[in-house]
């Protein structure tokens, strides 16, 4: 399923990507790194998912401020990345527009023309909403998402529409403050370490967190993956600056 195989694709696609923009080789070289980092937005790209798409797109419109944080918002290089991107889309649209008239089948998985596999999960958002505030600080569990919505329907099963909605019915206000201070001690390290693969890493959560919205289970191998990748680094980066401060002592 294409929006399903460019979740997993995202977080390595972000992360290479800004290695590749700050050069740094200390897990891959240079050329290595950039092989890699090609092959994966190349696959993105022939997936044909939305979902893909869309972060390629929303990352895109981000690196310039990755690369110059402290310059202007309309300095020259950003707006002229911005005209690009605008016309780029313009070019890509007509001409899926001309493949598809043309019988090639290259949009099957973003929904143009009726051709998308995604379900009505956006329908049941009342639901949720209305499940959410009958369970709104205990939750009702990860596992009791689907019969919370289902009586609602009166039907047996029924999938929430997004994960972190889908969290916050499951573990209410009180169980999701920890989760969300976890996530914040995550990425709110990114000048302390000064660590360019961590920045990487964190951007590439980032993108899996942003990517999730459009998918209904938080229990993705990938996403748990790549959370235990940046807590390890996490570590090893709160470490080394310890017996930093230990040697200049």
């Amino acid at each position: 399923e294409p929006s399903y195989f460019a979740t997993y694709m995202i977080s390595g696609l972000v992360t290479f990507w800004y290695m590749v923009i700050k050069k740094d080789d200390s897990v891959f070289k240079l050329p290595e790194l950039k092989r890699k980092f090609f092959t994966i937005l190349l696959v993105m790209i022939l997936s044909t998912a939305r979902t893909g798409w869309l972060s390629i797109a929303v990352w895109y419109f981000i690196i310039p401020w990755v690369e110059a944080p402290h310059t202007s918002f309309f300095s020259g290089r950003k707006l002229t990345r911005i005209i690009l991107a605008v016309l780029a889309l313009i070019v890509a649209f007509n001409l899926l527009i001309i493949l598809y008239s043309m019988g090639f089948d290259f949009i099957s998985g973003t929904g143009i023309a009726g051709t998308s596999t995604h379900s009505d999960r956006s329908g049941h958002i009342l639901p949720m909403l209305q499940a959410l505030s009958d369970n709104l600080y205990v939750g009702v569990s990860l596992g009791g998402v689907p019969p919370a919505l289902s009586k609602y329907y009166g039907i047996r099963y029924v999938t929430g529409v997004n994960v972190w909605f889908a969290t916050l019915l499951a573990s209410g206000i009180l169980g999701t403050i920890p989760l969300v201070t976890y996530f914040v001690r995550l990425l709110q390290k990114r000048s302390a370490f000064n660590n360019e693969t961590f920045n990487a890493l964190q951007w590439g959560l980032i993108f899996i967190m942003f990517a999730l919205c459009f998918s209904q289970n938080i229990l993705r191998i990938y996403f748990w993956w790549h959370i235990a990748i940046l807590s390890a680094c996490y570590k090893h980066n709160k470490l080394k600056l310890k017996s930093e401060a230990l040697a200049l002592k």
